[in-house]
């Protein structure tokens, strides 16, 4: 109030705080910005710095993901008292609500294979609507209709055989075994062990040692390779690898495996650890 007096009438610091009745020191000393208000005044810009390099697209949440990562040590809830001072609000996106349909639904497509010949080999024809229910066709056509677990195609016994072998072999990739199961006593001991022998021989293919990763920052590239092989390729759990990769707490290995940063510095890693890593996961698969 003081200053706006000051600026607003002119007159002199002395005669405002006499007729006011406050100390001249007060004034003074409350006028000059804390240490603490210094250190957010300085924090702001790089938050602002960060927010607008992102176009307003980072919340609170990620601007102090990024400034752990460059070594800046701050609250959550600091950050975002500062972006709401600084008036700084990200960009939400809008609620997706899917549709059924996009309205021009009003009657049925007409059936452009009804008066065609049949298919006599693959990818010759394709049905791009799958339905719960077989389409009308005539009997010589529908005896050559074979029923699949969840659809149907339309083809010769042959191209069935096809399709049979190719989703075989992608649910075989796909499917895992649960986590209940993983976690029996039998598979844990055992995925424990080979977790162990990863552990010694991607050390030391990394050129480390044990006692040398606790002073590494828990982003480390080669910690986040060998802390994906062990969650993805064994039964260890997150609180394992945090202790044996001196990563601080399960929460923050599980933080580490979901960014997408550390697949790119995969190609700045060591190569003999890549190596290792390669034959470990072909090994695993």
């Amino acid at each position: 109030m003081i200053e706006d007096i000051h600026q607003q009438t002119g007159h002199g610091i002395r005669p405002i705080c006499q007729v006011l009745g406050v100390p001249r020191s007060s004034y003074y000393h409350a006028s000059k910005p804390t240490p603490c208000q210094s250190e957010d005044i300085a924090l702001g810009e790089v938050i602002e710095a960060i927010f607008k390099r992102h176009r307003r697209r980072y919340g609170y949440r990620r601007i102090h993901s990024d400034l752990s990562d460059q070594g800046i040590v701050c609250a959550a809830a600091r950050v975002r008292r500062i972006m709401e001072e600084r008036g700084l609000r990200a960009i939400q996106l809008k609620t997706y609500v899917p549709k059924t349909s996009d309205g021009r639904a009003d009657k049925p497509s007409p059936n452009l294979l009804l008066d065609k010949p049949l298919p006599e080999q693959s990818n010759k024809v394709w049905a791009g609507d799958i339905t719960y229910s077989m389409p009308v066709v005539p009997e010589e056509v529908d005896a050559r209709c074979s029923h699949l677990r969840r659809g149907w195609y339309w083809g010769s016994q042959e191209f069935a055989g096809k399709l049979l072998k190719l989703s075989e072999k992608l649910i075989k990739q796909k499917t895992r075994s649960s986590r209940a199961y993983r976690k029996t006593p039998q598979v844990r001991a055992h995925g424990e062990e080979q977790a162990e022998r990863w552990l010694k021989e991607g050390l030391l293919a990394s050129g480390l040692v044990q006692n040398e990763l606790p002073a590494l920052k828990g982003s480390d590239p080669r910690k986040l390779a060998l802390a994906e092989l062990f969650w993805r390729q064994t039964t260890v759990s997150q609180e394992w690898i945090a202790a044996k990769l001196s990563m601080g707490s399960a929460a923050n290995v599980s933080q580490q495996l979901r960014r997408k940063k550390h697949e790119k510095a995969k190609a700045k890693l060591p190569p003999k650890l890549q190596d290792f890593l390669a034959e470990a996961w072909e090994s695993g698969s």
